[in-house]
């Protein structure tokens, strides 16, 4: 099964606490399991791929991955560098104000 934050670490993002979502085909490619570890998370399952969630998954990531190189290369290596380290400094910064209070 892959980490639910493995493509965002693919392109270089870290995992965060705020996770987008995307309508799946309800059955096909998600199902709900349990928390492997209760009160670790905001509800008590997980939504993981199934086989063909996978499936489709493996199938995606190398057209993502073009994409995403040819964004990297239209804005340049230098740019994307300094917007990913934006982006952690605003997710410390969230993560800091959800802890805070």
């Amino acid at each position: 099964m892959t980490h639910a934050a493995a493509p965002a670490t693919a392109i270089g993002l870290g995992p965060t606490g705020i996770v987008r979502r995307t309508v799946l085909v309800t059955g096909s490619t998600t199902e709900t399991v349990p928390e492997s570890m209760p009160g670790t998370q905001s509800c008590p399952y997980l939504v993981r791929l199934t086989a063909e969630g996978e499936r489709l998954l493996r199938r995606a990531r190398p057209r993502f991955r073009t994409f995403a190189e040819a964004v990297e290369a239209r804005l340049g290596n230098e740019r994307v560098g300094g917007l990913r380290d934006d982006l952690a400094e605003l997710r410390e910064a969230i993560e800091a104000q959800l802890n805070s209070g």
